[in-house]
């Protein structure tokens, strides 16, 4: 065998599962058909500024990913939120309002009307709904129609780029479906899980709170692909996977290899659209996962050509709100140190998602005057800004619509009828890059297993 383990996809998923491996003592080889590793995690640096091209932050470490963060010396290039960021703001009436972070301020906030506020107290007598529901008929029915319109249609929009009628909740959010088959309320459930956490004995190290590091977010996958050195190939696309009788032989850029096992990491969509994978089973699933396009763009302007004190993480903004076109906006210097100059600001819009595909067809000058005139309206940008960055993602997010569970069903097929086959990535577990990573840890715990077991 050329190598024990072959990973395709050097985003953080396959980073995750090749340091595993590689640290306990397997041989691996990482094949990334991209100039870089790290996948969707981009830092861009130009004139001062320093900008997050995908994800811009991660909202506490499990055990694995601090272990990991120790082990390659990154603690001490960790930055922690701004305290300011606490504050998060959603659009109501043209107007950034502050999400209520206590009663007193729940009581008086204009984000929900009075009617809004005392349907919520109405919440633990609600009885249970089916299985296969929509995030927004469980929360309408839940929650009211107004939570949905101003908490949680603006906060798909910023975590998923989607809508709520689109996403499943038993897919999407479990933890709300779980909380309403047992406790038969989400407020009584959330209670007695906060109880219950206060008294959480698990002495595993994780780190806590939204953070980054000083050079941006990509320097967990730098330092990732640093310590695997020449067990990752890049510009090495792989085109097939055909299983063997003791393995798997990989047709790639660079020839062919022979590995035991193999991690899938790279995104569904490839699997029969560049990458062909032999095997009985149908891959339709895998390709009908549908995405959320997605298109940022980030202004830096004079601190003085902002009327908005932006003093927190930045807003978001509801398809309520039918007469803006942007999703929302991170306040991107204001969240970590050492994002923009002296004197300036850096904010970073949102545009299309599953909201508004059609914005993806928009060139970049009509798309930055659409971000100049919402952001002039809500938060008085004037001016013309020192520098523009655009970026865009055609598959940005993938949605975890209805037809998740048969796409995990099928994943779950896959890897049970080939031995020493797993897949790993923002499809399995979760979206975020702390889920992503865990799927990459998992994927190469679960062959480790399978080998002890041989």
């Amino acid at each position: 065998m050329d190598t024990q383990v072959a990973i395709i996809g050097a985003g953080i998923s396959g980073l995750a599962a090749a340091y595993r491996l590689h640290t306990s003592g397997r041989s691996v080889r990482v094949f990334e058909s991209g100039a870089q590793a790290g996948g969707v995690i981009r830092t861009h640096r130009q004139n001062g500024l320093l900008i997050e091209e995908g994800p811009n932050s991660i909202n506490g470490a499990g055990p694995a990913l601090t272990r990991v963060i120790h082990e390659l010396d990154l603690m001490e290039a960790r930055v922690s939120a701004n305290p300011d960021a606490r504050n998060r703001f959603v659009v109501r009436n043209r107007r950034p309002v502050p999400i209520p972070q206590s009663i007193p301020a729940f009581l008086r906030t204009p984000l929900l009307s009075a009617r809004a506020k005392a349907r919520l107290l109405t919440e633990p007598f609600r009885t249970r709904g089916p299985s296969d529901e929509s995030l927004a008929d469980f929360v309408a029915r839940r929650l009211g129609p107004e939570v949905l319109d101003y908490a949680v249609n603006p906060f798909v929009a910023g975590v998923y780029g989607g809508r709520p009628d689109q996403l499943a909740v038993q897919h999407a959010f479990p933890m709300l479906k779980t909380l309403e088959q047992k406790h038969g309320s989400l407020l009584v459930g959330g209670l007695r899980n906060a109880l219950g956490s206060a008294s959480d004995t698990d002495d595993a190290p994780t780190l806590s709170g939204l953070f980054s590091f000083r050079d941006g977010l990509q320097t967990l996958p730098r330092a990732l692909a640093a310590h695997l050195g020449d067990a990752l190939t890049l510009d090495c696309p792989v085109q097939q996977i055909t299983p063997t009788a003791d393995g798997w032989m990989l047709t790639h850029a660079n020839g062919t290899t022979r590995a035991e096992s193999v991690v899938y990491a790279a995104p569904l969509h490839q699997l029969g659209d560049g990458i062909a994978l032999d095997t009985p089973l149908g891959l339709d699933p895998l390709h009908n996962l549908p995405y959320a396009p997605m298109r940022s763009v980030s202004l830096a302007v004079p601190k003085d050509a902002v009327s908005h004190p932006l003093d927190g993480f930045g807003m978001l903004v509801p398809a309520a709100e039918s007469d803006l076109r942007i999703l929302g906006t991170i306040f991107a210097s204001t969240l970590f140190p050492g994002r923009a100059p002296e004197g300036q600001v850096l904010l970073t819009t949102f545009v299309g998602g599953a909201r508004h595909p059609e914005h993806m067809e928009l060139s970049t000058d009509a798309t930055e005057a659409m971000v100049q005139r919402d952001l002039d309206r809500l938060l008085g940008l004037s001016g013309t800004p020192t520098y523009v960055h655009h970026v865009t993602w055609p598959r940005a997010i993938p949605q975890y619509t209805a037809a998740h569970g048969h796409l995990q069903g099928r994943l779950d097929a896959l890897e049970a009828a080939h031995s020493g086959l797993r897949f790993a990535g923002n499809y399995r577990t979760g979206i975020s890059v702390e889920d992503a990573f865990d799927s990459g840890w998992q994927a190469a715990g679960m062959l480790a297993t399978a080998d002890a077991r041989d």
